[in-house]
């Protein structure tokens, strides 16, 4: 498998999303939890398209 070039938007992207997961893991309140979520598939998603 072919490694991706890391551009610095990947890598703010990555950086990002470790930290919504993070965030997510420590929250407690479910609504909170569920707009992270959302952030993390928006996010999941843009990294994709600027990968792809």
């Amino acid at each position: 498998m072919e490694q991706k070039e890391r551009t610095p938007e990947v890598m703010m992207f990555s950086y990002e999303l470790l930290r919504l997961y993070s965030d997510r893991i420590r929250c407690r309140d479910k609504d909170v939890q569920s707009k992270i979520t959302d952030d993390i598939t928006l996010l999941k998603q843009a990294l994709k398209e600027s990968v792809a």
